[in-house]
């Protein structure tokens, strides 16, 4: 689903190249990169994390005619000219970037700019749900080692309760038995603790 959002951008707004990016880590690369390599495309991070910083669009008609932004990225010269950047909000409060460029200078317009907000919109909605699944998931891993311990130590118990040599018991009020183990009733003369009980 990420993906053909992705290239939906690069369509959407008319330029070939288009990215999803996480925070890097370690300068991880893009997550989900359409049209461009991964190196062209890490070459782009420093005005993402312009994105990141600002939390709102960042737009670059012409990369080599910003001197700001020329001296960011190195070389220069590189084979991105436009860039439009937006900010995506994730889980955890973290803000990714949306971007498009072209190798040549470029503009978006008013309804480009809105398609790209929607898709903006349906990347956080779909963060948000794998980060619900996976929080799902782990609930349940954890719920099923809880139930994995019980039943562990349920059979631990019954074992013990069931070859200890020594008669145990439990009863009602009035004496009656309501469980014993197998000792007891060999001591009683029964063959099982079913017998007794």
């Amino acid at each position: 689903p990420l993906k053909g959002l992705i290239q939906l951008a690069a369509v959407v707004s008319g330029n070939p190249f288009a990215a999803f990016c996480d925070k890097p880590n370690n300068k991880q690369m893009p997550i989900t990169i359409f049209g461009l390599s991964g190196k062209d495309a890490h070459l782009l991070e420093p005005i993402n994390a312009m994105v990141r910083n600002a939390n709102k669009p960042v737009i670059v008609e012409n990369i080599p005619e910003e001197e700001k932004i020329r001296e960011l990225i190195a070389p220069p010269d590189g084979p991105i000219h436009f860039y439009a950047g937006f900010p995506v909000r994730g889980p955890k409060q973290t803000v990714e970037v949306l971007w498009v460029a072209d190798n040549k200078p470029g503009k978006i317009n008013e309804t480009q700019c809105h398609a790209l907000n929607l898709i903006v919109q349906n990347i956080e909605l779909l963060l948000s749900n794998q980060s619900q699944i996976q929080k799902l998931k782990d609930e349940n891993s954890d719920l099923l080692i809880q139930e994995l311990g019980a039943e562990m130590a349920e059979e631990k118990y019954r074992s013990i309760f069931e070859n200890v040599q020594e008669g145990i018991f439990q009863s009602t009020g009035e004496g009656k038995f309501i469980s014993a183990n197998p000792k007891l009733a060999e001591i009683y003369g029964f063959d099982s603790a079913d017998e007794l009980v």
